[in-house]
């Protein structure tokens, strides 16, 4: 698949208390038409990783391995 404005994906983050944690986010930019790297917008657990409602993210690379602040399609 092909990232694109819009789209929902998986992006890794950190919660305030510092655990890595899968959170829904929707993409907002894609870095140029063959890029993988993306800019979206990230919805927490609002009650459990005291990050707020939203959290933006910028230059997010693909990653199938799960690293931090990196993104990957769900179901992955």
């Amino acid at each position: 698949m092909k990232p694109a404005p819009g789209k929902i994906v998986i992006v890794m983050i950190l919660d305030a208390h510092g655990g890595l944690h899968a959170r829904p986010a929707i993409i907002t930019r894609i870095w140029g038409p063959d890029s993988m790297k993306i800019q979206a917008t990230v919805f927490p657990d609002a009650v459990n990783d005291g990050l707020g409602k939203t959290v933006g993210k910028s230059s997010l690379d693909y990653s199938a391995a799960h690293d931090e602040n990196t993104w990957h399609w769900p179901g992955e």
